[in-house]
Order: structure tokens, then C-alpha cells, then sequence
């Protein structure tokens, strides 16, 4: 099959999806594939693009994913630094001792 516009018409009315073209969907395929963290290269070479510069387009999704993926590291080490000291805060108010000011240990 050659032509998809007469199945692709009868898909999209089926499903009240009368305004999707299917380059839609393969713009939302490349934007779903970058927000799991795919790579430009990876997401070209799967759309068949020959020339890097016809993915560029979707490089500011990439760097959305870049930002969601230094707010979960970020996150991650906010959490294990504030559960470190205070753990060593609890454990100085059972043995007497006073965190140091400059790291969060006891003395």
C-alpha cells in the first residue's frame, strides 16, 4: 500500500481525530522518544532522517529533558544530604555531642 490517505481518513474518523496528520504523530513520537531520553541521533535515525539538522528542530524538547534530569539528580542529593545531617543531628542530641558548623558532622 502506497497511498495511506484514504485508510488514514477512515482511522482518524473512527477515532474523532479529524485535524491529526500523520506527521503528527511521528512529531510526537521524536517528542515522546527525547522526553525519555533519547538522543537527537537515536530519534533521526528513527524517523529515517539522513541529515541531522531535519531532527535539530526538536532539540529545545531535549533540553527539557535535560532540566527534568538535573532536577531529579538535584533532588536525589538534596534529600540524601538533609536525611545525613539530620541523622547526625539526631544521633549528636543522644551522645552530647554538637554538629561541626562548616560540614553537618559531630566532633
Amino acid at each position: 500500500m502506497t497511498d495511506l490517505q484514504h485508510p488514514w481518513r477512515r482511522i482518524r474518523s473512527e477515532a474523532m481525530l479529524d485535524d491529526v496528520r500523520i506527521h503528527d504523530l511521528r512529531h510526537t513520537f521524536a517528542s515522546g522518544g527525547l522526553q525519555v531520553g533519547e538522543g537527537l541521533s537515536m530519534i533521526g535515525k528513527l524517523l529515517g532522517h539522513t541529515q541531522v539538522q531535519t531532527t535539530a528542530r526538536y532539540a529545545h524538547l531535549a533540553s527539557d529533558a535535560v532540566k527534568q534530569a538535573a532536577d531529579k539528580i538535584s533532588e536525589r542529593l538534596a534529600a540524601a544530604l538533609f536525611s545525613t545531617s539530620r541523622d547526625s543531628s539526631e544521633s549528636s542530641a543522644i551522645s552530647g555531642t554538637r554538629p561541626s558548623a562548616s560540614d553537618g558532622r559531630t566532633r
